[in-house]
């Protein structure tokens, strides 16, 4: 079953994945707030699809350079991922309670 595949799909798969997380999050982040009719998301809130973004494509440069075979260990040790949840949570939070 296996030996159906060809070597190039996995890293097409995670492409594509990547791609749809990215696209997801970006229209979820553009959708107007519940309960406000025509009011759009705070900007702030709208800033988090920079980090978020990068993150993705920081984590698809590792796992092309031969990292990531333990996900808990690039989440956990990674210094940049953890920049980049920062920057995100920082975003986040100024575009709620500001």
């Amino acid at each position: 079953m296996l030996r159906d595949y060809h070597a190039d799909i996995p890293p097409i798969n995670t492409d594509l994945t990547a791609t749809g997380a990215v696209t997801a999050y970006c229209l979820w982040r553009s959708t107007d707030r519940a309960g406000v009719p025509d009011e759009p998301p705070p900007l702030w809130t709208q800033l988090t699809v920079v980090p978020f973004a990068i993150s993705v494509l920081h984590v698809l440069r590792v796992l092309d350079a031969g990292g990531g075979a333990a996900p808990e260990e690039l989440a956990l040790r990674d210094r940049w991922l953890h920049v980049f949840g920062a920057v995100w949570l920082l975003f986040f939070l100024i575009g709620i309670y500001a």
